[in-house]
């Protein structure tokens, strides 16, 4: 049963494509057929882990990472993929990317930012160190207004790796930006304390 989203999170790209389930003769490809782009759930990772495992062998860790974030920052074990809104600032499959991502701040505003301000939530989570750029190129629009600089996060033993960086969107929802050395995902358990103390802390 979908409803509305209760958290909103933004990744970098989708990764690498399979052409057993992506292509068009894919097996999402053709349920999307079938039922309609917008009534076909059983198109991603942790919607059809049958099919994601069967071409893994286990299931997708970015997903798995992005559920277990879900339960902790809303304090409840059940929360699920259901309750999560995703998008994806490169929204192509590549099995690497070799060179920075560049996705004019004008496209974000209108296909990313414009929707979630619909969706009822207080911030919006964003992953990678790319979506400081993004940020920064909106705040020359004055689409994005800063409430904290991307600094250096605090507390953390490992905090030279780890920068968070806070703006307001015009729809008042606060942006969280969040990047961690070798990881576009977001803070694992040891992390949340912090995270969360400098997120209520601006």
């Amino acid at each position: 049963m979908y409803h509305e989203p209760r958290l909103v999170t933004l990744g970098l790209n989708p990764g690498v494509a399979y052409d057993e389930i992506l292509s068009r003769c894919g097996i999402w490809t053709k349920r999307i057929a079938e039922q309609g782009y917008s009534y076909c759930f059983t198109r991603s990772p942790p919607t059809d882990p049958v099919v994601w495992r069967e071409l893994h062998g286990t299931t997708s860790r970015y997903w798995d990472r992005l559920i277990k974030f879900a339960q902790r920052w809303l304090s409840d074990p059940n929360a699920d993929v259901q309750d999560i809104l995703n998008f994806e600032l490169y929204p192509w499959h590549s099995k690497s990317l070799t060179a920075g991502i560049e996705t004019p701040a004008y496209l974000v505003e209108r296909y990313i930012f414009e929707p979630i301000a619909e969706i009822d939530v207080s911030e919006v989570f964003a992953f990678g160190a790319p979506w400081f750029k993004v940020a920064g190129n909106l705040m020359q629009t004055r689409s994005v207004r800063q409430k904290m600089a991307p600094s250096k996060v605090l507390g953390d033993s490992d905090s030279a790796y780890w920068t968070m960086g806070l703006y307001e969107l015009p729809s008042q929802q606060t942006l969280v930006v969040s990047s961690q050395s070798g990881s576009a995902g977001p803070p694992g358990e040891i992390r949340m304390e912090t995270f969360r103390r400098v997120v209520n802390s601006v």
